[in-house]
C-alpha cells in the first residue's frame, strides 16, 4: 500500500474541503487501485471482467461523484471501492446475461482482452452476489473482507492494515466467509 500516514491526511484533508488534497487524493488511489485490478485481472479470476482501466474509471466515477462524498479513513475509503467494484462486475454480468436474452440490449465497450465471454462465469458472479448479500446478513465484516480481498484485490496484509488487526485473524476470517461462500456455491 502507499504511504498510509499519507492517504490519511489527503482523506482527512479533502473530507475538510480542500479540493487539492482531493485532486492528490484521487492521483494516489487511483494509481493504487489501477494496479490492484490489473493483478486481479493477471491472476486471470475466472469471472467477467471489465477491463482494468474502466473497472478502475467507473469505480472512481461512482465514489467521487459530486462535493459532498467524505470518506471517513482508509478503510472507508477501500470499502466503498470494493462495493462500487462489486457492483460494476455485477451490474455487467446482468448485462451480458440479459444480453444472452435479449441482443439488442447495448453493451458497454471494453478492451476484448480483459474480457471473458463464457456465460457460465457470469452466472457464477451473479450466484456469488446472491451469495454475498445474504453473508452481509449474517456478517456484514465477512462480507466487507470478500469484497475487499476478490473485488478490490487486495491482500490479507493490506486488510489487516486497514482493519487495525493481525492477518491471523483475517486469515480466520477469509477461512469463514469462504467456508460460508463454499455451501452456497455449488459448481
Amino acid at each position: 500500500m502507499h504511504d498510509i500516514e499519507a492517504i490519511t491526511r489527503l482523506l482527512a484533508d479533502s473530507s475538510a474541503g480542500d479540493l487539492n488534497a482531493r485532486d492528490q487524493l484521487i492521483e494516489l488511489l487511483y494509481d493504487q487501485l489501477h494496479a490492484l485490478a490489473h493483478q486481479q485481472i493477471q491472476r486471470g479470476a475466472r469471472m467477467p471482467t471489465l477491463s482494468t482501466t474502466v473497472l478502475v474509471n467507473e469505480a472512481f466515477m461512482r465514489l467521487f461523484r459530486g462535493d459532498s462524498r467524505l470518506f471517513e479513513n482508509r478503510a472507508h475509503f477501500f470499502s466503498c471501492a470494493a462495493l462500487a467494484m462489486r457492483q460494476l462486475l455485477i451490474d455487467y454480468a446482468r448485462r451480458r446475461q440479459a444480453g444472452k436474452r435479449s441482443p439488442e440490449v447495448p453493451m458497454p465497450t471494453f478492451e476484448p482482452q480483459a474480457v471473458d465471454h463464457r456465460h457460465a462465469d457470469i452466472d457464477e458472479l451473479l450466484v456469488l452476489d446472491e451469495a454475498l448479500n445474504d453473508l452481509d446478513q449474517l456478517d456484514q465484516g465477512l462480507s466487507q473482507l470478500v469484497e475487499l480481498r476478490f473485488f478490490a484485490g487486495l491482500s490479507v496484509e493490506d486488510i489487516a492494515q486497514l482493519r487495525d488487526c493481525s492477518t491471523r485473524t483475517v486469515v480466520r476470517d477469509w477461512r469463514k466467509a469462504r467456508a460460508y461462500l463454499s455451501t452456497r456455491i455449488v459448481t
